[in-house]
């Protein structure tokens, strides 16, 4: 009989973004997007310690240090309670970069996290009640980083705690970030950017 068909090629990144698994998780990432509305997911053993492992949709931030998005859910099966989905400022593609961060967890609330230096220890900075739906920002002024909620988008309050010193670099990555904290399960977040 003839070999089976190959496997359909992962949907493509949407010109102007990179799309990229980072530190080799399993299963492969995807993402989706129709208008502004993404669908992505992703695996990995986490966005943590001295090395990361998870789904990473970016553009280089040339005119403006802060990303944005409304994550509008964070679902999966028998989902780890620190499975994270949210918005990072990130120095490279490097597993062990330094990056800025504000996600959302299935049940650990909204978490502001950063690791300082290259193949440093990541460090939560804050964190507050929630679950998605939920807006998110992260922004950088002159190497102090701060990470918002919003009820609407428009209005934006700073997460208590979470403005940190922190110098990322001349030319970041920023994005939305995915990690199932669990290889070989995928997390599916659903974002408007």
């Amino acid at each position: 009989p003839p070999p089976p068909p190959p496997p359909p090629p992962p949907p493509s990144c949407p010109t102007g973004w990179n799309c990229t698994d980072i530190g080799g998780p399993t299963p492969a990432g995807t993402q989706g997007v129709s208008g502004n509305a993404w669908t992505v997911q992703g695996g990995g053993h986490d966005i943590w310690g001295t090395s990361d492992s998870f789904h990473f949709i970016w553009q280089s931030m040339t005119n403006s240090n802060s990303v944005s998005a409304h994550v509008s859910s964070l679902t999966g099966t028998n989902l780890n309670a620190w499975a994270k989905g949210g918005v990072m400022l990130r120095s490279t593609s490097d597993p062990g970069s330094p990056y800025y961060a504000a996600y959302v967890t299935p049940t650990n609330g909204v978490v502001v996290q950063y690791r300082g230096a290259q193949a440093g220890t990541a460090l939560m900075a804050a964190s507050l009640v929630g679950t998605a739906p939920v807006y998110l920002q992260v922004a950088d002024t002159n190497n102090s980083l701060t990470a918002y909620t919003s009820p609407d988008g428009a209005t934006w309050t700073p997460i208590a705690k979470s403005t940190i010193s922190l110098s990322l670099g001349t030319s970041l990555l920023g994005g939305i970030a995915l990690t199932s904290h669990q290889q070989g399960v995928l997390a599916t977040l659903g974002v408007d950017t």
